[in-house]
């Protein structure tokens, strides 16, 4: 009996496992893509393709090959990517005009790319009556991509848009670039580069390295990101040849008129013609733009001077660098800097500072209406949360040491919450070490999510170290 069970056991077990082989799985196996919702594994990874421009698109192979090469929630310049909708995750509509869709290299979830928040042909809203897009349409975007948090390749949101959708365009302009046009000037103040050359320019340098002199740029203003004010006097913007995103170059953080801070006179206006003096940088290796506090504003509309009339020609004013005198004891490779010795005045945000040797110190609110002040009391600079401040040198930076205050039992590190790009940081009784640096910027960021005193920074002296 128990032979004849066994035997009828095996035969069931043999019928079950070979009838099995002809069943489906009942919800698929998935691999999920990059982003995915879902993926599937239909279709062979396609081998990357293009080189992103207009002509000859980015595959999907090809965009995910790219954006691995960026770093974490860094925008590329502007890019063309060519796929099919695989799903729609939110359809174009008339209430953001934007819309968010998946796209691969051959319409399966295979491989695919997460378009985010994209606009719509012509590089507009969505209107009512526009073509809704939906699975399996052939589409070209054009814009800046990015790898969000370092783990989500995607377009930049608002940074993009639907440049042909099944075979149809409808023009608009590229955003940050596109056809960019010729290349003119030669970054001298009788013939600045435009816009193209500029872009050109500071793309050749390595990353994070500034050019080794002063170039003049020209264009019309396109888009302004900081507009001047008294309480940092630099403004951002964007310039190109003819005022359209097209070809533009990031003035990024540039002084007013004569070198100095703002503090009074015309503010700029999108389609102000403009030139441009400055120290230029490759940003992280994919940004060109001015170096933050080291490029001024020549003229607007052809004045260099602020309110009316002219003043003197392009080339007036110091040289960029600007920002206050920051002082500052050089020993061997390393800078020492005092807080009380800085000159300024108590309660005041600090403007950005110009050491004895070059180097710049600038100081950020980050969105906290507290932007970073100095104090009489302990004579120290604070730093808020969500404040910033940026060490850019000629020199490669190794470390920086920041000597903190302490009154009442709290020592004034913001609880340890602080961030610094690139590179580390470790705490010390009263000093915050930073080294790993290795570079020629840094960018040191309260991150504190705290209030009151647990939640500042409060720093008495910097000690800035040099490669050698």
């Amino acid at each position: 009996m128990k032979k004849y069970f066994l035997f009828l056991l095996s035969a069931v077990l043999t019928l079950g496992f070979t009838a099995c082989e002809d069943i489906p799985a009942p919800y698929g196996i998935f691999d999920q893509g990059n982003g995915g919702e879902g993926g599937g594994d239909e279709g062979e990874t396609a081998e990357p393709e293009g080189d992103g421009t207009l002509a000859t698109p980015f595959n999907v192979a090809g965009i995910n090959e790219y954006i691995s090469s960026l770093e974490a929630d860094v925008n590329s310049p502007t890019v063309y990517i060519k796929g099919i909708v695989v799903s729609v995750k939110e359809e174009f509509s008339t209430d953001y005009g934007n819309a968010t869709f998946y796209i691969s290299d051959d319409g399966t979830s295979k491989n695919q790319f997460y378009i985010y928040r994209t606009y719509y042909l012509g590089n507009k809203k969505f209107a009512e009556g526009d073509t809704q897009i939906k699975a399996g349409d052939e589409v070209i975007i054009c814009g800046s991509v990015v790898n969000f948090k370092g783990n989500t390749p995607e377009t930049a949101q608002g940074k993009s848009f639907v440049y042909s959708l099944n075979g149809v365009t409808a023009g608009g302009e590229q955003p940050g670039g596109g056809e960019e046009g010729e290349a003119t000037g030669d970054g001298t103040a009788a013939n600045p580069f435009n816009s193209v050359a500029a872009n050109q320019y500071a793309a050749a340098l390595a990353d994070g390295e500034e050019s080794s002199e002063d170039i003049y740029i020209k264009g019309k203003v396109v888009s302004i990101r900081e507009q001047f004010g008294t309480e940092f006097g630099n403004a951002t913007f964007y310039i190109s040849d003819d005022g359209t995103s097209t070809g533009q170059f990031y003035v990024y953080r540039a002084l007013y008129l004569g070198n100095q801070k703002y503090t009074s006179g015309t503010l700029l206006n999108v389609g102000d013609e403009v030139v441009v003096c400055g120290r230029v940088t490759n940003f992280k290796g994919n940004t060109p733009e001015t170096v933050q506090g080291k490029a001024y504003v020549v003229s607007i509309n052809g004045n260099t001077q602020p309110g009316e009339g002219g003043g003197d020609q392009p080339g007036g004013g110091d040289q960029p660098g600007g920002g206050e005198e920051g002082g500052g004891e050089v020993s061997g490779n390393t800078i020492t800097v005092n807080a009380a010795d800085l000159g300024l005045e108590n309660g005041t945000a600090v403007p950005t500072l110009t050491l004895s040797d070059g180097t710049t110190l600038t100081f950020d609110g980050g969105g906290n209406n507290n932007a970073p002040k100095y104090y009489t009391t302990g004579n120290t600079i604070r730093m808020y949360p969500k404040n910033s401040m940026t060490v850019r040198s000629s020199k490669k930076i190794l470390s920086i040491d920041m000597t903190v205050d302490v009154f009442s039992g709290v020592t004034y590190n913001a609880s340890g919450d602080i961030s610094i790009e690139p590179g580390t940081f470790s705490l010390a009784d009263d000093v915050i070490k930073f080294t790993g640096i290795n570079a020629l910027q840094a960018t040191i960021t309260n991150i504190s999510g705290q209030t009151g005193a647990a939640s500042q920074i409060r720093f008495k002296k910097i000690v800035i170290t040099y490669a050698e």
